[in-house]
């Protein structure tokens, strides 16, 4: 997860390098993406686990935030057309997720990203309901 975090059974709380805050904005959006999200789950921008619990289902490394009580879960990939994933790029700054979907990953960066998942035969699709896309 990162060599800045102490390693050990005890929980790890944030000293004078603040380890904790450090990871968690980092595995945050940032600009247009962060402020959509925020307002879409109606937090603030700086609430990074309140973001997290809303799009931490897949994070960078593998990592996942979920809700407290929610177990993960396989989810499915709901394959797109080559005119979704154009209007996808097209959009990306105001980041509209394909129909039936809601953002779930957490990619950090300033640039405007969305998280498309390889199929067979050269197709990609949108993640959904808890599905990882690394394993």
């Amino acid at each position: 997860m990162s060599l800045s975090l102490p390693v050990g059974t005890r929980p790890i709380t944030d000293g004078d390098r603040r380890p904790v805050s450090s990871l968690l904005e980092g595995l945050l959006p940032e600009g247009n993406l962060r402020s959509h999200l925020a307002t879409t789950y109606n937090v603030t921008v700086i609430d990074k686990m309140g973001l997290l619990t809303q799009v931490g289902k897949e994070c960078a490394g593998a990592i996942q935030f979920l809700p407290r009580g929610e177990r993960p879960e396989d989810g499915d990939v709901r394959p797109l057309t080559a005119h979704e994933v154009d209007r996808l790029i097209a959009e990306l700054p105001t980041y509209h997720v394909p129909e039936g979907s809601h953002p779930q990953a957490s990619l950090a960066g300033l640039h405007d990203t969305v998280l498309l998942t390889a199929l067979a035969g050269r197709r990609v699709g949108a993640a959904r309901a808890g599905r990882r896309t690394s394993r």
